[in-house]
């Protein structure tokens, strides 16, 4: 399998979007340190936009960190942080799945550890 993230629930993170029609999603396979992104929108029919609020400690982290991500979807690029603006519209994709870097090897066992 491509990302072994999706493959488990053990290790879903939700994080913040000003919008409620967007849902924000974060997972992370322990073993491989695989991360990947979810932002989902409710809305089928229109677009919708937002700031995701991305719980920069729960992805192994530092607050003020900077990164790129991959849209599995579209194969976009993008650099992220801990504040991003999002746009979803239904009629080119419903959601943004992120191919997020590497979660490192000493902080995977803390993250499965938090509450």
């Amino acid at each position: 399998r491509v990302h072994p993230a999706l493959c488990q629930l053990r290790t879903i993170h939700f994080h913040h979007v000003d919008n409620e029609a967007l849902l924000a999603y974060s997972k992370f396979d322990p073993v491989t340190g695989d991360a990947v992104l979810v932002v989902v929108t409710l809305n089928a029919f229109a677009a919708e936009e937002g700031t995701v609020w991305l719980d920069m400690p729960a992805l192994g982290m530092h607050p003020y960190d900077r990164f790129w991500v991959r849209d599995e979807i579209t194969g976009e690029e993008y650099q992220w942080g801990q504040s991003n603006y999002v746009r979803i519209t239904p009629a080119r994709a419903v959601a943004h799945i992120l191919n997020m870097p590497l979660v490192p090897q000493e902080q995977r066992a803390a993250l499965l550890r938090r509450e």
